[in-house]
């Protein structure tokens, strides 16, 4: 490309000192082809970094004058402070003390909730937090109080599918466990120790286990064949939608009673299932579950039609088991789910004590988004590549450069 392009079309400048930044009709676009090329990468993740402060601020002053907002000028100048750098929040000159403890204390509830909140209460802190613990024990009761749901899914709540649904049929066990989770619930809101409240949410995984193991399979088995691949997938949309609910439940309860917002928080949860509960039995039950019992459904005869009882046709079962073993084999693979979700949740206290947050997560959402954005025959390539190296260094020791990051020149990765 000629330096002209480079440096911007007729009528846009450059700006002093920051050459990948450039103005264009009074507001200020990021230039890539002014960009090093090893912090392409950074400005994808975040646009707004290497954004000069006055410039930035002449950003926000633009939108909220163009859209009346100038009541709020304030809080949106500290938002983009925030946004530009959000590990440097509790460094930032131009936010409060009680500005940083406000935005501490919201990241924390949308990411735990109410964990914050009844772990102080029930007094599980370190020693310098006022507490009676050391750290590893409080990662210990921490992953003890937040895991005995998943624990519970895995080695009891989905293996009680087969005689649940044997005795109750796919709607009866539906609303038990929706029953038991919606008592559950409300046990954890009125729970008065985290040993009452370790019980709860063990109790909760009872409901869960049975449920997510048998929905799936009523969904599929009252679907119509066209498109019951959609109806089966819902279960998991519905469960990201209650998790992304759950969050949002967080934070709507954050100002409430410190003794309130977690109770509240986790007896939230008791409404879904007691709405399932009330309308399960409205829902035709599985007319593969009623020939399997050699029940005689006689369905409503549509006009012109032959008034004669008859069955339900069988539909094709989902594929991953036999009819005659389907509870079993679904109850082992979401058992099997739920225990790496145990295992995950008992581990991670201790892994962000260790690690951090950052070290934890192992990467951002951006290099995950990168991640599967890539080919699977480039990542071929470079761990191929990343194998002769390390023969070389270490079998060999031979002395040579260390290979470059795979991210670096992200932004050639994803052509094909």
């Amino acid at each position: 490309m000629a330096d002209a392009e480079k440096k911007g079309s007729p009528g846009s400048s450059t700006l002093d000192g920051h050459d990948h930044l450039e103005r264009k009709d009074s507001s200020y676009n990021v230039n890539p082809d002014a960009m090093p090329r090893d912090r392409l990468n950074a400005m994808f993740e975040n646009p707004l970094q290497g954004i000069p402060k006055e410039h930035l601020m002449s950003h926000v002053d633009e939108f909220y004058s163009k859209f009346g907002l100038m009541q709020y000028n304030d809080s949106f100048r500290k938002g983009a402070f925030v946004a530009q750098n959000p590990p440097a929040i509790q460094s930032m000159d131009e936010l409060s003390d009680e500005d940083k403890s406000h935005w501490e204390r919201m990241d924390e509830s949308a990411n735990k909730g109410a964990q914050i909140f009844y772990l102080k209460r029930f007094n599980i802190q370190t020693c310098e937090e006022g507490g009676r613990f050391d750290p590893k024990m409080v990662d210990n009761l921490t992953s003890l109080v937040v895991g005995p749901l998943y624990l519970a899914c895995a080695i009891l709540g989905c293996w009680l599918t087969a005689p649940l649904n044997s005795l109750l049929g796919r709607r009866g066990t539906i609303w038990i466990s929706c029953f038991i989770a919606a008592v559950a619930s409300i046990w954890e809101t009125v729970a008065n120790s985290w040993v009452s409240l370790f019980i709860a949410r063990f109790v909760l995984g009872l409901g869960i286990g049975s449920g997510s193991t048998t929905i799936p399979v009523y969904a599929a088995e009252c679907s119509p064949a066209l498109i019951r691949g959609a109806i089966v997938m819902m279960w998991q949309m519905w469960t990201a939608f209650g998790t992304r609910l759950g969050k949002i439940m967080g934070v709507a309860f954050l100002n409430v009673g410190r003794d309130l917002n977690w109770r509240l928080m986790l007896g939230s949860t008791a409404v879904l299932p007691i709405i399932v509960c009330l309308q399960v039995y409205y829902c035709p039950e599985s007319p593969r579950w009623l020939i399997k019992k050699n029940k005689v459904v006689t369905p409503s005869p549509p006009p012109n039609f032959s008034n004669t009882p008859n069955k339900y046709p069988s539909p094709p079962p989902p594929k991953p088991s036999p009819s005659i073993i389907r509870e079993i084999g679904m109850s082992f693979a979401t058992a099997t789910t739920w225990c790496f979700n145990f295992i995950l949740s008992f581990t991670w206290p201790s892994l962000v004590s260790a690690f951090k947050s950052q070290g934890a997560f192992a990467l951002t959402l951006e290099e995950l988004d990168q991640v599967f954005s890539v080919p699977t025959w480039k990542h071929n390539r470079y761990q191929l590549k990343k194998a002769v190296w390390a023969f070389k260094r270490y079998v060999l020791r031979r002395k040579i450069e260390p290979m470059p990051p795979f991210w670096l020149g992200a932004e050639k990765l994803e052509e094909s």
